[in-house]
This record gives C-alpha cells, sequence and structure tokens, in this order.
C-alpha cells in the first residue's frame, strides 16, 4: 500500500506527464496545420483567426458584433452532405494573395456540386467583409449576398451550382473567375458592379439579372457558357460596356421585360449560337459602336416581333472578325489587325490604353485598359508577320 508521500509522487508524475502529452499534441498539431481555435459548429463567441485547416462539421454563425479573420492559405473544409453554412452577420475578413489563396471547399474524397450550402454576407454586418484571393468550389452556392455591400475580389468560384447569388444588395464584383458553375452570377433588386471578371463553360447562362436597381456590366469576358452571355430582365438604367462575348450556347445578349431602354455599346459579340443581341417584351435597347459577328440566327433579334431588328442608333456598328489572338485557349486579346482596335465610342475614355492608340478606345473587354492592343503604324505593318493572318 502507497505511502501519501508516494501517492503524492505518482500524481506529480503523472500531471507532469499530462502537460508534456498536452503540448506535444499542440506541437503536432501546428505542425499538421490544424487550426486548433476554430469553431467548426455554432455560434463564434468572440473574435477568431483561423489558419491551417479548418473542418466545418455543422453551420457556424458570426454573430453582429463579431469579426472572423481568414488567414492567406488557409483550407476551410465543409462536411460534406449536411447543407452547411457558414452565416456572417457579422465580419469576415478573407483576403488571401495570388500565391497563398484561402480556400473553402467539400472535405469529400470525391467533391461535387452542393457538397456544402454557401457562404451567406447577411444584412448590414456583411457589408463590411471582403474576399479576396479566395478558391471557393463545391457549394450550392459560392456566396450568397442579401441587403449587404461586400467586396468580392480575385475570387475562383468552380464547380457549383451558383457562382453567386444576390438579392437587394450594392456590391462591387471585380476581377473574379468563374468557371464550370451551373450559373455564374444570379442576382435580383441588386445595384451592383460587375467588372473585370471572367466568366467560362457555365452549364446554363453567365449573368442572369433581373429587378429595378441598375447594373453596370464592364470589361468582362464571357465565353463557351451553355446558356445566355448577360440576361437581363426588368432592369433599368443598365450599362452593358467593353464586354467580350463569344461562343455562348444560347444569346450573347437577351433583354426581356425590360422597364426602360439598355445601353450596349463597345461590345464584341461573336459567334454565339442563337443570336447576338435579342430582346422579349421590351423597348429596343440603345446600341451603338458594337461588333456583332457569325451569331448563329442572327445580329439582332426581336422575340415580340418574331423578326430582325435594326439597331438604333446604330452609329459605328461593325460585323467584322475580331481576330482574338487565341480564343481556343482563352486569350481574348485583339491582333493588331483587328477592325475592333480604335472603333469604340470616341467620345470614351482611351487614356489608360498604350501608346501609340489612335485616340479612341477599342472594343471588347481589354478596350480603355493597359491590356488593350494597339494598330501598328505603316512601317510596323511592313516587318510585322502577325499583320496579314
Amino acid at each position: 500500500m502507497k505511502t501519501g508521500k508516494e501517492h503524492d509522487m505518482t500524481h506529480d508524475i503523472w500531471r507532469q506527464l499530462s502537460g508534456l502529452f498536452v503540448l506535444a499534441l499542440i506541437i503536432l498539431l501546428g505542425a499538421a496545420g490544424i487550426c486548433s481555435g476554430a469553431t467548426t459548429s455554432g455560434i463564434l463567441p468572440g473574435d477568431e483567426t483561423w489558419s491551417g485547416d479548418v473542418v466545418i462539421t455543422g453551420t457556424v454563425m458570426i454573430p453582429g458584433d463579431i469579426t472572423l479573420g481568414i488567414e492567406p492559405g488557409t483550407t476551410v473544409e465543409f462536411a460534406a452532405g449536411r447543407e452547411i453554412e457558414l452565416i456572417v452577420k457579422g465580419t469576415l475578413t478573407a483576403e488571401g494573395t495570388e500565391s497563398d489563396p484561402i480556400t473553402f471547399t467539400s472535405d469529400a474524397e470525391n467533391p461535387a456540386k452542393w457538397d456544402w450550402t454557401w457562404i451567406r454576407l447577411d444584412g448590414s454586418g456583411g457589408s463590411g467583409s471582403s474576399l479576396k484571393h479566395c478558391v471557393i468550389e463545391y457549394a450550392n452556392t459560392g456566396i450568397r449576398i442579401k441587403e449587404s455591400s461586400p467586396v468580392i475580389e480575385s475570387n475562383l468560384f468552380s464547380s457549383s451550382c451558383y457562382g453567386i447569388n444576390a438579392s437587394s444588395s450594392s456590391s462591387l464584383i471585380k476581377g473574379n473567375v468563374f468557371y464550370n458553375n451551373d450559373y455564374g452570377i444570379s442576382a435580383d433588386n441588386c445595384d451592383f458592379t460587375l467588372t473585370g471578371n471572367r466568366f467560362y463553360k457555365s452549364v446554363q447562362d453567365a449573368i442572369d439579372v433581373s429587378g429595378e436597381f441598375f447594373a453596370t456590366i464592364d470589361h468582362n469576358l464571357i465565353y463557351q457558357n451553355g446558356g445566355h452571355g448577360i440576361q437581363v430582365e426588368g432592369l433599368s438604367g443598365t450599362v452593358i460596356v467593353n464586354n467580350t462575348i463569344d461562343r455562348n450556347g444560347l444569346d450573347g445578349i437577351h433583354i426581356r421585360h425590360a422597364l426602360s431602354r439598355i445601353t450596349i455599346k463597345n461590345n464584341i459579340l461573336s459567334a454565339n449560337g442563337r443570336n447576338g443581341i435579342s430582346c422579349y417584351d421590351s423597348p429596343l435597347p440603345a446600341i451603338c459602336y458594337n461588333d456583332l459577328w457569325n451569331n448563329g440566327s442572327h445580329n439582332y433579334f426581336n422575340y415580340t416581333s418574331g423578326e430582325a431588328f435594326i439597331p438604333d442608333p446604330s452609329t459605328g456598328e461593325i460585323s467584322k472578325e475580331p481576330l482574338f489572338t487565341d480564343a481556343e485557349n482563352g486569350d481574348y486579346t485583339l491582333r493588331c489587325s483587328s477592325a475592333c482596335i480604335d472603333a469604340g465610342d470616341p467620345d470614351d475614355d482611351w487614356s489608360s490604353e498604350p501608346e501609340p492608340n489612335g485616340s479612341r478606345i477599342n472594343m471588347g473587354a481589354y478596350g480603355g485598359t493597359p491590356e488593350a492592343a494597339r494598330r501598328l503604324s505603316s512601317l510596323e505593318r511592313i516587318f510585322h508577320p502577325l499583320f496579314f493572318r
């Protein structure tokens, strides 16, 4: 039988061993990149910072006065098949880097669309949120925006039913890539700007917007989507300018039940499966300085009358092959002999285009940007082998 002294010594030894075990476990977790302090189900009790690998086992909510920060390189995995959400009523700051993005994904061995539900930015709290340089995949909806004004910039949305779904929100959605989703963006009653994004290989429409608010859709690449490139319903004051819309399954731009004339200018719409620009039960859009070429049935079509229409005011409209550098591999810059160079609205800002730029904006997604193509001088044409391609 142990004496009291022997019992105390044994207790001290076990206590020291336990402490060493806990310390070793913490070291191992850190070496494995596992974030041991993350709330993986339920309500965040206070501000948190996630890093390493985080596995979400149930819906997580960020309350109105709480901030969740996620560090570059973090992987957040959602348990598949449980309809799990990340609900943001407070603030989410998920800002990776180009070389070290943040990934939101499924934990399934063979992941698929709708393995988890979404990141939901809800109300005024979500308005202070930002997601930059994130990969968001295998969700029902990558980001659901409701009555909120977040910054969504330089992310990849892939393999989800919707890349972004928004309602009654005002957002800047800039420089993102939407690939292999059912729909790229679906939005209702939103006042937002979609600029500099790339949408390709959606099963249905790349951009589907509706409601009674304002939208600016500019400088986007929209190609090889199964449905419409852009479908607009009911929006007033919408401007669609300097986009490249190529080889989509249905219409390049389709307008239905519009409340007022929609402005369409400086775009390239080429080789879309059905029509270039079409409308139904809508005022004919204000169309000028676009290149519509080789669209399946018609360049301009009115479904209400069942006939092609003549664009109005039609100033500057052309129908010539755009001469993309390498469309098959997603390079939609223009070759130097393209008729779309220096062919946009002469009143639009061209100052960001490289010199010499003809003092006039180019058509297409790169018009008015540093990536714009320039027309060669007469002397350059003699020595430039690509000019006559």
